[in-house]
Formats: structure tokens, C-alpha cells, sequence
């Protein structure tokens, strides 16, 4: 059959593969798809009984090498071909389809098509099948053309859905860069060898500091390929990759109540994120924020980190912070102000294992559904993103060097004259998995304190605290796609301590990432549970469905929620009512809104229904909460 015009980039001239010499005319129209071809001089329709796989002995345009090979039952590969990626998968579902049963015209051209598409599913970008010239009885052969590139270039190209945000246009990776790294990831390539081209372009769209395959896309670079035959030659290709990038500088600010009551709840915060840190070129970057309450009374501080991915494996982070915060507590019933001061600085240096399960292929949602006038669909049923490329884990260990003077950032309203210290070994494992349903991760981390302060120096924030201890944390979350575009979430947190931790390490309940409607750390827990389960809406799309001109996608989800915790301490002391055990529980709606990836609106509205006891816990007895997060990327 002539090839697919869709492929004739790979090399492939039109007509030049038409291939089959039938023993009767072949129809035209709707009624070739029916026709059953006849495979005896009788017109007895013979069941096809093998399908042979060859490769293509065609170098120039025009040429008809003779059939060498005569097809056999069953379905096999004959002649000299290489095995196709997942060779099993490929023969079972030939033989289950078309073995055995009479051969249409139409099946033919179904049975050539599984075969092609089955190769570039797996990679196989240059791959074409087609049914060479030959009398066709009860066996066929199909031939195999593995393209190859003898030709790879690059050339940049400036971003045509540039806005005025991201018009600030810049070449800060070099192109002879780009071609190294194709290079190391294929060593086939600019060879005459089959590629994995589909691959290679995955892994350069996607961000370098993203960790265990997650598939983010790079922040500032975006690479396709443009194909162009060998003149005169089958299968010869030149590959030219077309980079567009822009400015890997992106600026950020936003707003949230996260902080605790006593620090006034309400945060703001700005930063920015430099993908290329000091243009390098070696994928390094840089994060710095800035931070403070809306009137700059009650907290200030910065935080920023450094990631240095060294090989696809293994990343290395850096990360240090510093933060003032002003509370104002009753001392000796004379209310007063008092100041703290906190510092934490450590590294953290991951390891990606070998996966568990490879293979898979990349399951692709719907996104943003367009209708026919270019405007945005009022709904987009189409599950999220998705791959399924098995299991990824990995090991990570570092250190934490923490000093402080209080724990007024963790709910406590302590202030000591003497700073406090800790030095922290972390040893962690980290796993994910997706599936065509959704996604799991795991991680498990274990917290071992090897220094710092003298135990009554940490007595004074923490009663029975000592700076020898250990606790382990553990945290699984799934994420999970349902019918009709609806997901659902869940996230499971457990921690163990065998001593009493510095409010740093204890783990804190209420507030908008443990249980919400209730005021942020209302109470902590060396040991304790935390259990979310969230129900997403479909998406809807106002925006891009009202004002299409915009150009501008949207998304809105509605969700409704339950969170639940339990805590208790190591070592309970009378004089800390903190440290008795407690439940808390709530029930909420909320929703999410994200506008082209740069603007993102978060509300929730938690209603206590599990409230803690009182006294001694005046926090966790105020009105029901709402939190909210509003962050602006530009």
C-alpha cells in the first residue's frame, strides 16, 4: 500500500512502496475495506495462516529487491531483522487478530498499521512497515524499514506563544550543549543504527530537576525535531532539532495564612527561581525567597536553595534559611513583645535506583479540549497526564544543622536567652509509581540527632528534649483519576519517635497542609497520624470559554474534603499541656484555580468536627477556619 504522507519526512518517496501484486483487482471506496482478497485460483477464501517479519533490503529509490525470504506459519521473524521492542506483546496480538481468519484489504492495511504503530509507541520514530511485492497464499511477509539518521543538527527558534511576560527572549543554553546531551543519551545517533528518537526529545523536554521521572516539563527550553529525507536514499534521514527557549529567569510572589495565631496568620513572600544559575550551562539552579507578614511586625526571614544535578541519577541540594519573628505574650501578666531568631542550614544528596518495573509508554490526558471557534470547552473529561513508566525510587541522605532561640513559627510562646542546637543525620527512600489510573509516592525518612546543644539548653524549649534521638517518618500519598474527569486524593502521614523532639521535629496538626479548619499547629506530637482525603470536581475552563481572544487556559476544580489527626508525646510532662494526647477532625469544601500555570488560587473552608479539648488549648477552640494561597509566576 503507498505509505502514510505523514511519514514521507522519514525518508519513505511516495509510492515507492506499493507494494502488493494481488491475484485479483483491488476495489476502490468503502468496499475495499470488506473485500475479502482471495488467496487460490478457485476463489476459496483461505484463512491466513503466518505472518513473517523481514527488513527492508531496499538502499535506493526505485529499488525491488526479489522476496528472499518465504513466509512460514505462525508469526515470526525471519531474514535477519532485529527484535522489536516488546517482541512478545507484538506476535501475540498479530496471531490473536488476523491469524486464522480470512485477510481483507482492509485487515491488511489494519495488519501493516499495528505493526508500524507498535514500533513507534516504543520509541521507534523512523519506523515504517509495509507489505513488499509478492503472490500472496495463505503466509505474508511485511517488511520492516528501521530508519536512520545520518544527519543531526540544531538550530533556535524563537517561541511563537510568547506573552509579554515571557518575551524578555534569550538563547542561555548553548545548541552545541543540546547536541551533547542527544548525543549521550543515544549512542546511536548520527549512525546508520535504528534510533529511539521519541525518547531522546521526552527526556530534553523534560525539567532536569525533576526527580524519579516525574514528567515536568523544562521550564525555559522546548525541542522538536524536523525531519528531512536523504535525497535518492530509503530511510536516510537528517534530523535538524528546533530549540526554543526563553529567559530561564522566572520571578514569583504570593500570599497566604499559614502562619500560627500568635504571628498574625497572614504571610506574603517573593523570590526567584534562576534555571541556569550564573549561565553555567550545566543545569544548576538557584532559588531565593523572601518573606514577612503584610505589616512586617510579626515575621521576616529569606530561604533559598541550590540543586546541582550531577547525572541523571544523582542530584545534589543544598538549602539555608533565616527568619526573625515577634510575638506578643503576657509575662508576669505585663504583656510584652519578645523576639526569636531561627537558622537552619543542610544538604541533601539523592541517588535514583534502578526501577523496579520498566517499560510502559507515555499515556497523554485530553488537556485543554478546544472547540471548533478556538474557544475552550466549558468541561474537560479527559484524565490528567499521565506515565506509566513503572516504579521509580531512590535513596537520599544528608545533614540538618537547626539554632534557635524560640518556637514561635511551630505554636509554642517561648522565647530563651540561649540559643538551641541540633545536628541531624537524614537518611530517606523515596518511591514513585503511576499507572493509568493515577500515581503513588512513598517515602520513609529517619531522623538521627548527632549533636548539638547540652540537654538543659534544650530542656528550656522543649521539656525531657535531648540532642541524641531518633524518629522516623513515613508518608504515602495517591492520587487517583475517576469517571468523568473527577479525581481523588488521599494522603496517609504517620511518625514514631523513641524521645521527646524540639518543635521543629514534632509533628504539627491543624492548618492547611495537616487538618484544616483549624488554626495552624493548634497542637504538635512526637508521635501521631495524619489522614487527608479530598474529592476533586472535573475541570472547568471559565475563562478560556467566555473570552477565547484571550488565548488563556484555565482551570477550576471544586473539591470537598475530610482530615483527620492524632498525637501524642514520647514522655508527657504535667507542666506541659501540650503534650497530652489528642484527636482532631474536619470536614470542608474548597477549589483550585490555576490560570496558564501562572496564577494559582487555593481556598478551603475546614468546619471542626473533632475539636480538641479545652483548656488547656485556647487555639483550637476558635470559629471554624479558612485558608487560603494565592501565588503569581511571571
Amino acid at each position: 500500500m503507498p505509505p502514510d504522507p505523514g511519514l514521507l519526512p522519514q525518508g519513505l518517496p511516495d509510492g515507492s512502496a506499493f507494494p502488493i501484486a494481488p491475484v485479483a483487482p483491488i476495489p476502490s471506496g468503502p468496499a475495499r475495506r470488506s473485500q475479502v482478497i482471495t488467496l487460490s485460483p478457485t476463489g476459496v477464501q483461505i484463512p491466513l495462516k503466518g505472518v513473517t517479519l523481514i527488513p527492508d533490503k531496499r538502499v535506493k529509490i526505485g529499488d525491488r529487491p526479489p522476496l528472499d525470504v518465504t513466509p512460514v506459519d505462525g508469526v515470526k521473524l525471519l531474514g535477519g531483522i532485529q527484535d522489536p521492542p516488546a517482541k512478545a506483546e507484538l506476535l501475540s496480538e498479530i496471531e490473536n487478530r488476523f491469524l486464522n481468519k480470512p485477510l481483507t484489504f482492509g485487515g491488511l492495511e489494519d495488519l501493516v498499521k499495528l505493526v508500524e504503530n507498535h514500533y513507534i509507541r516504543h520509541g521507534r520514530q523512523l519506523t515504517h512497515a509495509f507489505v513488499p511485492s509478492q503472490v500472496i497464499t495463505d503466509k505474508i511477509a511485511i517488511a520492516i524499514l528501521e530508519g536512520k539518521v545520518t544527519k543531526l543538527d540544531a538550530k533556535s527558534v524563537v517561541p511563537e506563544d510568547r506573552t509579554w511576560w515571557a518575551s524578555w527572549y534569550d538563547e542561555p543554553y548553548s545548541l552545541d550543549k543540546i547536541l551533547e546531551k542527544v548525543r549521550t543519551k543515544t549512542a546511536n545517533l548520527n549512525s546508520v543504527e535504528p534510533v529511539e528518537l521519541n525518547k531522546v526529545l521526552l527526556d530534553l523536554n523534560q525539567s532536569p530537576w525533576a526527580r524519579l521521572e516525574r514528567p515536568v516539563q523544562h521550564p525555559f527550553r522546548r525541542v522538536t525535531a524536523k525531519y528531512s529525507p536523504v535525497e535518492d536514499y530509503i530511510g536516510q534521514t537528517e534530523v535538524t532539532l528546533l530549540v526554543e527557549q526563553k529567559r530561564p529567569l522566572r520571578f514569583f510572589t504570593g500570599y497566604d495564612n499559614a502562619l500560627t495565631d500568635l504571628l498574625g496568620e497572614d504571610r506574603v513572600y517573593a523570590g526567584f527561581v534562576w534555571y541556569d544559575a550564573f549561565a553555567l550551562n550545566l543545569d544548576h539552579q538557584l532559588a531565593v525567597q523572601y518573606f514577612t507578614s503584610p505589616d512586617g511586625d510579626f515575621i521576616e526571614g529569606i530561604a533559598g536553595s541550590y540543586i546541582v544535578p550531577w547525572t541523571e541519577k544523582q542530584t545534589t541540594e543544598i538549602y539555608a534559611a533565616y527568619s526573625e519573628s515577634v510575638a506578643g505574650i503576657t509575662i508576669g501578666g505585663i504583656p510584652s513583645d519578645v523576639t526569636g531568631e531561627s537558622t537552619v542550614v543542610g544538604f541533601r544528596h539523592y541517588y535514583e535506583l534502578p526501577p523496579i518495573v520498566a517499560g510502559g509508554e507515555i499515556i497523554r490526558g485530553e488537556g485543554y479540549a478546544r472547540e471548533g471557534d478556538g474557544r475552550l470547552a466549558w468541561w474537560t473529561l479527559g484524565k490528567r497526564d499521565r506515565q506509566s513508566f513503572g516504579i521509580f525510587h531512590e535513596v537520599g541522605a544528608g545533614l540538618d544543622f537547626k539554632t534557635t532561640d524560640n518556637n514561635l513559627q511551630f505554636g509554642g510562646a517561648t522565647v530563651t536567652a540561649d540559643s538551641a542546637d541540633i545536628l541531624q543525620l537524614v537518611v530517606e527512600y523515596n518511591a514513585r509509581q503511576t499507572d493509568g489510573s493515577g500515581e503513588t509516592t512513598f517515602s520513609w525518612k529517619n531522623h538521627f540527632g548527632i549533636g548539638g546543644s547540652s540537654d538543659d539548653e534544650l530542656a528550656a524549649l522543649r521539656n525531657g528534649a535531648e540532642s541524641s534521638y531518633w524518629y522516623t517518618k513515613v508518608e504515602l500519598d495517591r492520587e487517583h483519576d475517576l469517571p468523568w474527569g473527577m479525581l481523588a486524593h488521599g494522603r496517609l502521614t504517620g511518625q514514631y519517635s523513641t524521645d521527646n523532639l524540639l518543635q521543629s521535629e514534632q509533628l504539627g496538626f491543624g492548618g492547611y497542609s495537616s487538618v484544616r479548619g483549624f488554626p495552624e499547629r493548634s497542637f504538635r506530637g512526637d508521635n501521631g497520624w495524619l489522614l487527608s482525603l479530598e474529592l476533586y470536581s472535573p475541570a472547568i475552563h471559565p475563562l478560556g470559554h467566555l473570552l477565547p481572544s484571550l488565548g488563556w487556559a484555565d482551570e477550576l476544580r471544586f473539591l470537598i474534603f475530610t482530615d483527620w489527626g492524632s498525637g501524642s508525646a514520647s514522655e508527657e510532662f504535667a507542666a506541659d499541656p501540650l503534650d497530652d494526647d489528642q484527636t482532631i477532625g474536619s470536614v470542608g469544601v474548597g477549589l483550585r484555580y490555576d490560570v496558564n500555570d501562572n496564577l494559582r488560587l487555593r481556598i478551603d473552608y475546614g468546619i471542626q468536627v473533632q475539636q480538641l479539648d479545652e483548656p488547656p488549648f485556647p487555639q483550637g477552640t476558635s470559629d471554624n477556619q479558612t485558608h487560603i494561597g494565592l501565588a503569581w509566576t511571571f
